[in-house]
């Protein structure tokens, strides 16, 4: 249950990071949505009530099972550790890898590369996952098709909400 805690703990840094971030956002005169600075905002306070929902899920199922008898082997405390590590491994750990690496190729490749390869590394690893092998035929076609919603998301965001996303070396 502690190892949980200090995980979510860890985990609400990063939504507060966001929050003392998008804080900084000048909004212009024109701007009657709150700026750009809201959209990210939004998002961290949702990810926040989130954790802390989570936070109070543990800790009162931790406070349930200290009520128990003490002298029974609890399950769950033994395996607490195994679901720490389980977080980093399997198919949490490709998410966690991948997003990381995201972050990293974002300002390098920019939005539109970096979020097209992030998607299909992770449709490919879901399906392959599923089905236990890669189709080549559909592997182009979602290509083609996160390379599209990529672009469009872009798009949304550079012209429709005049908030710019990282471009690249590619200029897009």
């Amino acid at each position: 249950m502690i190892s949980q805690l200090i995980l979510y703990g860890v985990f609400a840094l990063i939504p507060i990071y966001v929050l003392i971030e998008s804080s900084g956002f000048a909004a212009g005169s024109f701007a009657t949505s709150g700026g750009p600075g809201s959209f990210p905002t939004g998002i961290a306070w949702f990810m926040l009530g989130l954790i802390i929902i989570q936070i109070i899920r543990v800790a009162l199922h931790g406070l349930k099972q200290s009520r128990k008898d003490t002298s029974e082997e609890d399950e769950s405390s033994l395996s607490t550790p195994v679901v720490f590590l389980s977080l980093f491994w399997g198919t949490p750990g490709f998410f966690m890898l991948g997003t990381i690496l995201y972050a990293l190729l974002v300002p390098i490749l920019g939005f539109v590369l970096s979020s097209t390869l992030f998607l299909i590394a992770s449709g490919a690893f879901l399906m392959y996952k599923a089905d236990g092998q890669i189709v080549r035929k559909s592997l182009l076609i979602r290509s083609v098709v996160f390379f599209v919603f990529s672009f469009g998301l872009f798009q949304l965001f550079m012209r429709g909400m005049r908030i710019y996303l990282p471009t690249g070396i590619f200029g897009f």
